[in-house]
């Protein structure tokens, strides 16, 4: 089950709220409670780390052409810091994704992918049968679900460990 509702054609918000209403509902049937942690990843963008992806890119076997163009295009990112009116000297940028940019959607979704799949395999958080729910993903906003409040708060720590793990691959 793919849990990415965001940066995808014919699926949106409402996909989402729908599959979490569906999810609290099934479970509240069968005289359970769901917990929920709401997180907002929206600085993420800035930390990715560009090695990392292109190597992400490599291993899902994008088209050599376009990981070239990205390397290229990210490759020439240069920043200067501006404070009161004065300028820094330009310097290069190794982390993040454009913001804006017409590609950032997507390689951001396949940047978290590797993240939603160890999520998936700790089972941890809510699962029917073979479906996992336990995190639902809208562009940068995360919704972890579990069944306990224990297993929330350590689903969230899981969740922290494994993002900064993805974080460090530089």
């Amino acid at each position: 089950m793919d849990l990415q509702f965001g940066f995808k054609k014919n699926v949106g918000c409402v996909d989402a709220l729908t599959c979490l209403r569906s999810v609290v509902s099934y479970f509240n049937k069968n005289g359970n409670t769901v917990n929920i942690a709401c997180l907002d990843i929206s600085k993420a963008f800035d930390k990715v780390c560009q090695s990392s992806l292109f190597l992400k890119l490599i291993n899902r076997g994008c088209p050599k052409t376009l990981i070239a163009i990205l390397y290229n295009w990210y490759g020439k990112c240069v920043v200067s810091v501006r404070w009161n009116h004065v300028f820094s000297d330009n310097f290069s940028v190794h982390a993040g994704i454009r913001h804006g940019g017409i590609t950032s959607p997507c390689v951001f979704a396949i940047y978290l992918d590797n993240l939603t799949t160890r999520l998936c395999q700790s089972k941890f958080g809510c699962s029917t049968g073979n479906n996992y729910f336990g995190c639902l993903l809208y562009a940068d906003d995360i919704i972890l679900l579990s069944v306990t409040l224990c297993l929330c708060r350590d689903y969230v720590t899981i969740y922290s460990l494994c993002a900064e793990n993805v974080r460090h691959l530089c």
